[in-house]
């Protein structure tokens, strides 16, 4: 996941940032963005796509 992270560009590594090691809330981060909460929603579901996708992708090289 570490690797994965580190692959996402600067703006949606700091979304993740803001989202789970700061821990503030979509409407915390929503307010500090100036963005609808959708929208925060919405990106954060993307990015965890995109990290889920990366990471299934690591492991099954890793067990080649």
């Amino acid at each position: 996941l570490h690797k994965c992270l580190h692959q996402l560009d600067p703006q949606r590594r700091r979304l993740v940032e803001m989202r789970y090691s700061s821990g503030l809330s979509i409407v915390e981060i929503a307010e500090s963005l100036d963005r609808s909460v959708a929208a925060v929603k919405g990106s954060l579901h993307r990015i965890r796509k995109v990290l889920e996708r990366c990471v299934q992708i690591r492991t099954s090289k890793a067990f080649r």
